[in-house]
Parts: structure tokens; sequence; C-alpha cells
């Protein structure tokens, strides 16, 4: 994204961000865990206190929630965990940030879960965390834990682009973590990086090929895995205020696609997909539902159903096939994709000065 400006209104997204999440719910210890299922994946996510992130305004399109750690919340998880049979192979550990942050869940207490998961047939174990808090000393310790399981550690990238880190997203560089990602895999941790598609304050066109430029340079970092998902719209953030605002298009289906067509069947074979579902997620504490991508009208179906296709195949150039009978699937509104007119990125930032910053 060099070609991009730094914007002529400067203003503290920082405070813009507070000032919407300020108005989420508190999530009590009434809610100490929730569960995911897809296919031979779970996904168990524990009830921690706020992400570090979280509270100092980062992060555009994100809502971990504001939690609350507890003991209980650990031990009602870990009996759940107990209960886990040989129908799944993944399980992932996600808190409301990281869950190898010390100040969102001590390390004693996630070295309880770790004891518990050891016990289970899983063999893969994903824990998604911010890589700064992701230490050998740490992984080494859950890895004499786990045994022969496969460790992997999965954090939000979500772009490469200095400009949309900086201008869109509102997070902090991440070029300090790849030295930190290049120790843990010589240590045997997989590490996985996600990758989102609809940064606000991009055009639909240049918000596909930052998606397509970031996994081609973490390609080339030869990180191990690459997962990209479609902004799904959260209550209480940033792009939910520009989107019922008219300063944000959400994400369509065809947007994956797009991105996904970019890359040969070796590279497809790394790129894995999720957050496409409609409703992804159940937000239970939340009277609010979140907004997943659109789904044409006409193809809208198919296309859905290539990319269950996609997430369940294991090879590459079974993925690339894939991905070209659902390009050529898709209807007319193809020609319509791009033709939303997004506001520049100076008149959205004027817009959240006199709005959300006025009223801060």
């Amino acid at each position: 994204m060099s070609d991009y400006l730094r914007p002529e209104t400067d203003i503290c997204l920082d405070q813009a961000i507070l000032s919407i999440r300020s108005k989420r719910p508190h999530i009590g210890k009434s809610l100490p865990y929730t569960v995911y299922k897809s296919g031979r994946y779970i996904q168990i996510w524990v009830n921690t206190s706020a992400c570090k992130f979280s509270s100092t305004g980062k992060c555009s399109i994100c809502d971990y929630w504001d939690g609350e750690f507890a003991e209980s919340a650990i031990q009602q998880a870990s009996k759940y965990i107990n209960s886990i049979d040989d129908t799944y192979d993944t399980l992932l550990l996600n808190t409301c940030g990281s869950c190898l942050c010390d100040e969102e869940l001590p390390f004693d207490q996630l070295m309880n879960l770790i004891r518990t998961i050891a016990k289970t047939t899983v063999k893969r174990v994903i824990f998604e965390s911010h890589p700064a808090y992701a230490t050998v000393e740490k992984l080494t310790s859950i890895g004499n834990v786990l045994g022969n399981k496969e460790i992997v550690l999965e954090y939000g990238q979500e772009s490469t682009s200095s400009y949309v880190l900086q201008y869109c997203l509102n997070k902090p560089s991440m070029l300090h973590e790849f030295d930190i990602i290049s120790t843990l895999q010589r240590q045997g941790v997989i590490i996985i990086a996600n990758i989102v598609i609809g940064s606000p304050f991009l055009s639909v066109h240049n918000r596909i090929n930052d998606a397509v430029n970031s996994i081609q340079t973490l390609l080339q970092k030869s990180i191990d895995g690459i997962v990209l998902f479609p902004v799904n719209i959260k209550p209480y953030t940033l792009v939910k205020y520009l989107y019922d605002n008219g300063y944000y298009k959400r994400v369509n289906a065809n947007e994956i696609i797009k991105v996904l067509s970019c890359f040969s069947s070796e590279e497809l074979g790394k790129i894995d997909i999720a957050w496409f579902e409609p409703q992804r997620e159940e937000l239970p504490a939340y009277s609010e539902q979140g907004l997943s991508p659109q789904y044409c009208e006409k193809c809208g179906g198919i296309t859905l159903e290539y990319l269950f296709k996609y997430r369940d195949a294991t090879k590459g150039i079974e993925r690339k096939e894939i991905v070209q009978k659902a390009e050529m699937s898709i209807c007319d509104c193809e020609n319509y994709l791009y033709d939303y007119p997004i506001p520049e990125i100076d008149e959205a930032y004027r817009f959240i000065s006199k709005t959300v910053l006025r009223r801060a």
C-alpha cells in the first residue's frame, strides 16, 4: 500500500475506539466459557480479563469482549474439556484477548487447562495470542505437558501493510514480532497468521489487494500457515459505527474467492479460511448480532457450498479446482462488486472527529 498517503485529518483513533467500546457490556462470571464446533474442530473460549490492546483503544474491527477472570471459569471449562471425545482432532483455545498474556490469564491457570487438554485425544492444540506474550519458556512448559500433540500459535497479523495497520486497523507495527516468530518456529511451534479481508477506509478493490499482498508477504517469510477471514461487523467496534453511517461496505463472499484465485495450488495448501459462514458466531452476552459476509441471492448458495468444500479440502490442488469452479459459478453480481462509493479516508476521519470525538 505504498501508494497511499497519510490522511490529512489527524485524529486519535484510540480515543474514538475507546468511546465506542465503552458502551459494550461487561461479561461477568455467569458466562465462564463458550464452545463452537465445526467438523473435527472445536473452539473453547474462556472468560478472562479484557484484551490489553482493547483496553488502550486499539483494533478498529475487533471486540473480544470485556470479560472477568475467575478460577471458577477455568474449572468449568476444564470439566467440559474432560468430556471431549475422539470426534475432534483440533482444539483452539482463546480468551478475551491473548491466552498467553499473564495479565489476562495467569499462566498457572492456563497450565491447569493444558493439563486437562493433555488427557484428551485431540492431536492439535491452537493457542490464539499476540506473539509478544509467546515466550520460549512458556511454550516449552506447555510442550512438556502436551507431549506428542502439535502446538500451534495463531495470531492476528491482519495486514502486512504499515499503512493499513496504522491508519485503517489502528494496530501497532508487527515488525518486531517476526523475530519472535522465527525463534518459536525453531522450537517446533507452528505459526499461523490471520489475515483480514475488509479493512475499513479502503475501497473494495484495495482491500482485496491488501489481503493478497499480505498473504504473499507472509508466505515469503515462511509462515507455516495463513487463515484468511472476512471482517464480521461486531457490535461496539469502530467498523460497526462506520457501517451504520455509510462509511463502510460489508464484505461480499465473492471477495474471498477473488483473493484465493490469486494463488497457486501449492500456496492454497497453506491458506485456510474462517468466519465466512452466515451468522458464524452467537453472541450470548449481547442483544445485537454481528454481521457476517453478504451472499448474492442468486449465486450465494453455491458460493457458500464451495467455501465449505475449500475449508474441508486438505490438498492444494483440490482447493485450486474448487476455487476455479467457484469463480465460474458467480453470476452477474460480479459486475457490481466494486460499484460502491466508499468515502475517502480524509472524509471518514473528519466524520469520526465531528461525531464520536466531539461527544467523547
